[in-house]
């Protein structure tokens, strides 16, 4: 389902506020801290901030209704919708976990996902 911009917002905006709240609570845990462990623990709290945008901003467009089934890159043939699935995707900064409709050629088999 396709959520309007202020939806969107509001997520994104409870995921940053805890996540503030796990820095300001590591920080109050850890008085003596050294700079290095801090850089470490900031670095996955960068990680997880940047899975959580990167997962928006990739899944948002494709979220929008696809109006023709794209062609076979093989064939030519138009694909059939496949139905939706989840998939692993491998970004610069980690990996990510899409959503998104998938498309199948019955002559050939090659499968696109996403379309396009």
């Amino acid at each position: 389902m396709r959520r309007t911009r202020n939806q969107l917002k509001a997520a994104l905006m409870r995921q940053f506020e805890a996540k503030v709240d796990d820095v300001l609570d590591w920080t109050e845990a850890h008085p003596n801290v050294k700079l290095a462990d801090v850089q470490t623990y900031l670095l996955e709290v960068g990680t997880d901030l940047h899975t959580a945008l990167s997962t928006e901003m990739i899944e948002r467009p494709l979220r929008q209704p696809v109006l023709e089934a794209p062609d076979c890159e093989w064939c030519g043939q138009k694909k059939e919708y496949n139905g939706e699935a989840r998939k692993r995707v491998m970004t610069r900064c980690g990996e990510i976990e899409l959503e998104q409709g998938g498309y199948w050629c019955a002559r050939c088999g090659c499968g696109t996902f996403p379309p396009g």
